[in-house]
């Protein structure tokens, strides 16, 4: 029956005739996120649930690139400021040579090892992740 279903989505799509009402029930089911015994009614408070947690999570983890970002900028204009010894624009380089890359290059050339520099939390981020549960 699942694979009947499924041969006829893809040959026909999903129509009603009340719009899309139809294709939102069917969604949950096609992506795999209910088995085809559940009902997303029994479900929808977990999704929810879910989706706000990963929401928090990633506010954080923005936070948490917010200030090395602000952080590294500081750096480097002082660094430069330093070197010229005055505060005139700089002439811009036409390379494509700079800490990202670089930084990109780094972590591709690295496997997913939670010791690596890239991978591990300074006390500052875990402040911010932890301190404000």
């Amino acid at each position: 029956l699942e694979r009947e279903f499924m041969v006829r989505v893809y040959r026909y799509g999903v129509k009603d005739s009340d719009g899309n009402a139809l294709r939102r029930e069917t969604w949950p089911y096609l992506l795999g996120l209910l088995s085809w015994t559940e009902n997303i009614n029994d479900k929808y408070t977990e999704f929810v649930n879910n989706y706000n947690t990963a929401v928090e999570e990633w506010k954080k983890i923005e936070k948490i690139v917010k200030i090395r970002d602000h952080e590294a900028f500081t750096a480097a204009r002082l660094r430069h400021s330093s070197y010229n010894g005055d505060l005139s624009v700089p002439m811009r380089d036409s390379s494509m040579n700079n800490d990202v890359f670089e930084e990109i290059d780094e972590m591709s050339n690295h496997s997913c090892d939670e010791n690596h520099p890239h991978h591990r939390l300074t006390e500052k981020d875990k402040e911010v992740l932890f301190n404000e549960r």
